[in-house]
């Protein structure tokens, strides 16, 4: 490859703007705090033992929301079993409409299959509710931790709502 302005410029801003997952974060109908998180989180980037153990840190690296598994980003959001607790009420309040086929997907994948074939309108609709999904069961996981308190997968469900409510 030769290394000109021109490919620099494509590697940048042509490639970026064909990025289904950058283009819905930042478009999507939800507040900039939730942006941000799935902006991190669809990099694995977001603060759960994985991450905070290769900083050095001498806990335990169980999920705290299900104690089976590493707690990683995809794992705390897409394949721990309290999260397709989650997963499956939100599918069930919204009729059907997630294509998770057994919760084998990796985030980005995830996301991609969730915002394909739709109108940009939809895209952002969808988009925010994948974020407020996320954004709750990593609060669900936060509250585990640091209040000690546990919720069950309809009240997450719950909450979400009343995030998409308050909107």
């Amino acid at each position: 490859m030769v290394n000109t302005a021109k490919s620099a410029y494509e590697m940048q801003f042509v490639r970026a703007s064909r990025d289904v997952p950058g283009m819905a974060i930042w478009g999507a109908q939800a507040e900039g705090k939730h942006k941000f998180f799935a902006w991190l989180l669809l990099q694995s980037r977001i603060l759960t033992k994985d991450r905070l153990a290769a900083r050095g840190w001498q806990g335990n690296s169980s999920c705290s929301l299900c104690n089976l598994h590493e707690e990683t980003a995809e794992h705390l959001i897409l394949s721990c079993p309290f999260a397709q607790q989650v997963w499956s009420k939100v599918n069930d309040w919204l009729h059907g409409v997630l294509p998770f086929q057994g919760f084998d997907f990796q985030l980005e994948d995830c996301w991609r299959a969730n915002l394909q074939n739709m109108s940009k309108h939809e895209q952002k609709i969808k988009a925010a509710v994948l974020m407020y999904v996320a954004w709750n069961i990593s609060k669900e996981r936060n509250r585990r931790i640091f209040e000690s308190k546990a919720m069950t997968a309809a009240d997450v469900l719950r909450e979400v709502k009343l995030e998409i409510g308050l909107r």
